[in-house]
């Protein structure tokens, strides 16, 4: 085993070696039994076939460390200096912690907050509106976790009810769904939570009079929608505005759209109605030489166009881009990253 890890690792730098940019995605998390762990995956183009995206998971180790932004910047760094990607790192993507923020600062790479962690964190935002009542839930499923015992007088009520033996979800902070799934679940074993917790003498527990009962289920109701689900619908929207509103202002952000073959007439529609260009894109116009009304100049100013064009970088730059950005919009479902090897052949 250590002989075959040794080779894939040879195998994967020999690999990277011919890449010319990479893309890092990072992020930390602790065990449940309290073991700090942080992992770093490096996304490139495959440099043996440029329409296929590769992925590499360079490390998954343990951080005992403290998570200051000195220790991550020195972890990644070095990680990155062991596969050899030193000044190919084009982008990061990692979690909204300021630690983790910084630590890319200090490394001077470009970073790209994880979309899926930024909804996250506001759908976590709206769920304030119903946290009394969440953390009763919380509460009751954390004890039936914790207490075998509980947990074994849950399931006997189940089975002497004839009920179907269904076990409590917990809520994860990280997965906005698995608040839903928890509050589902605990509708569906109402009567054998409220009577186990009963037989236990759990009365602390057991809090959720039926009002609660009945603000749970409008809430995972598709059809009775309470004023809170309104409120949270305006919580949602302002935060979601808060993190993505200026998404197209990024850089990084406006370079991928740009080179998305499936995005491109989206985003030039709206350049071109407000008759601008972005700024980091500004283009030189050069007019080309006009053609007299006389026949015997035509071939030669036909001619001369043609060479000037072509030794003229900045006009050179604009036909090549007006020609592709005259190229039709692809399905989103087609792999742009193919669409564009084709292209880049046919300007070779």
């Amino acid at each position: 085993m250590p002989q075959m890890y040794k080779m894939v690792i040879e195998k994967v730098k020999e690999q990277l070696k011919n890449v010319t940019a990479v893309c890092l995605t990072t992020d930390g998390w602790t065990s449940r039994n309290n073991q700090s762990f942080i992992a770093v995956t490096a996304h490139f183009l495959n440099p043996e076939n440029d329409s296929e995206l590769s992925a590499y998971l360079l490390g998954c180790t343990s951080f005992p460390e403290s998570h200051t932004a000195d220790n991550l910047a020195l972890f990644l760094k070095n990680t990155v200096s062991e596969w050899g990607l030193n000044d190919r790192v084009t982008a990061v993507v990692t979690d909204n912690a300021s630690n983790m923020k910084l630590a890319i600062d200090k490394c001077d790479w470009r970073r790209i907050s994880c979309f899926a962690h930024s909804v996250n964190l506001v759908v976590q935002n709206s769920l304030e509106i119903i946290e009394p009542v969440i953390t009763k839930i919380k509460n009751i499923v954390s004890y039936f976790k914790r207490s075998s015992h509980a947990l074994a007088k849950l399931e006997e009520y189940q089975k002497q009810t004839g009920s179907p033996i269904l076990k409590l979800k917990q809520d994860c902070p990280t997965r906005w769904n698995s608040c839903y799934d928890m509050l589902e679940r605990v509708l569906k074993l109402r009567e054998p939570i409220t009577a186990t917790l009963a037989i236990l003498n759990s009365n602390h527990l057991n809090s959720l009079n039926s009002y609660d009962w009945e603000y749970t289920a409008n809430f995972v109701d598709e059809i009775s929608l309470p004023k809170e689900v309104h409120d949270m619908a305006e919580i949602l929207k302002k935060k979601l505005l808060i993190r993505f509103g200026s998404i197209e202002d990024n850089i990084l952000i406006g370079q991928a759209i740009l080179l998305d073959p499936r995005q491109l007439k989206n985003k030039i529609s709206t350049i071109t109605t407000e008759n601008e260009l972005p700024n980091s894109y500004e283009l030189i116009s050069a007019e080309p030489i006009s053609s007299t009304s006389s026949a015997v100049w035509g071939d030669f100013d036909k001619t001369v166009n043609h060479i000037t064009g072509s030794n003229n970088s900045t006009a050179a730059s604009i036909i090549e881009m007006d020609k592709y950005l005259n190229e039709p919009l692809i399905n989103r479902h087609e792999n742009p990253l193919f669409m564009n090897n084709i292209h880049n052949k046919m300007v070779l």
